[in-house]
């Protein structure tokens, strides 16, 4: 068994397609070396694409925005089926730049339990004027169900 060399760690601070790059280019390194390929005469080596400069001294690296969020809570709502579709939190994300997620668990009437808080959405944006445009979409979408204008 010919031994295949532990691959190199992709430098810090490559851009997703870079490093996507670099991935496929050792994997084709290493499926070459696995099945004892090596180039032939006249045929160009594998040679990995060179990791990205490190930013200047001068350069500033940009922070990722703070995101603000907001609790909705579901629980009891009518469709909750709507309100937790993927293709539901997807409309919202275009329509407005805000990601919701799901979080707690569903509580039937009565359930006391402590446990895990009961189902809501989660809202997170980098303004308050997307929240409150994903808030009021989520409302309307609530409304609908419960036959309320």
């Amino acid at each position: 068994d010919p031994e295949v060399p532990a691959a190199p760690v992709p430098p810090v601070g490559m851009t997703t397609d870079e490093a996507l790059a670099h991935a496929r280019a050792l994997a084709a390194q290493q499926a070459g070396q696995l099945a004892g390929a090596s180039p032939g005469i006249g045929q160009p080596s594998m040679t990995l694409p060179p990791p990205p400069a490190p930013p200047g001294l001068g350069a500033v690296p940009q922070a990722a925005p703070e995101l603000l969020s907001r609790e909705m809570e579901i629980n009891d709502a009518p469709n909750k089926a709507a309100l937790t579709r993927k293709a539901t939190h997807e409309e919202i994300q275009q329509a407005t730049g805000t990601i919701v997620s799901i979080r707690g668990r569903y509580k039937p009437p009565g359930d006391s339990s402590t446990d895990e808080r009961p189902l809501h959405l989660l809202l997170q944006a980098d303004s308050e004027d997307k929240l409150d445009q994903a808030e009021a979409h989520l409302r309307e979408l609530m409304g609908a169900a419960a036959g309320v204008p």
